[in-house]
């Protein structure tokens, strides 16, 4: 963290397990601030056990925001209820900003994500597009203000990207 802290402002987590739950309290002596992630299985018991983790975790001055689930939508992990009734759980538990990520098309098929999200994090990857790298930085923006339009009165945020090393 110390490193991180030299050139960053904030951390992202993708769990809470497995000792991740430590993160925002390491953060909070580096000045950083965390958006805490929970994983998102098939493993429904699992990803409570992940989400009540978080919850606690949220209590850190510097975990500003929780993101439930990456791409669980995208990659079929669950149905949308369950990430609907793990959103709306959160809510419950917790005033900090709440949200999910998830790539733009799945934000548009699924509307209801916004209306129980306080932000919208996106993923945007220009090579699984098919997009030549020479367009990437607009590919991204038209993404980004795609997002701005379809929901106009939440925040957006990149929450991925980049290109592959390969690629």
């Amino acid at each position: 963290m110390a490193i991180i802290s030299k050139r960053f402002r904030c951390v992202r987590t993708y769990t809470t397990l497995h000792g991740m739950d430590a993160v925002p309290k390491i953060a909070e002596k580096y000045g950083l601030t965390v958006i805490v992630g929970v994983w998102i299985s098939a493993d429904l018991m699992e990803n409570m056990h992940d989400l009540e983790l978080a919850l606690e975790t949220m209590a850190s001055p510097a975990a500003t925001h929780l993101l439930i689930g990456n791409e669980a939508l995208f990659f079929d992990i669950v149905s949308p209820k369950y990430l609907y009734l793990y959103l709306e759980y959160a809510h419950s538990k917790t005033q900090k900003p709440i949200s999910t990520g998830e790539i733009v098309s799945t934000w548009d098929e699924y509307k209801k994500l916004a209306e129980l999200s306080d932000f919208i994090a996106i993923h945007v990857f220009p090579y699984w597009n098919n997009v030549p790298i020479e367009k990437a930085i607009g590919y991204l923006e038209g993404e980004y203000n795609l997002m701005e339009n379809l929901f106009p009165e939440k925040e957006i945020f990149v929450a991925e990207t980049g290109w592959p090393s390969n690629g």
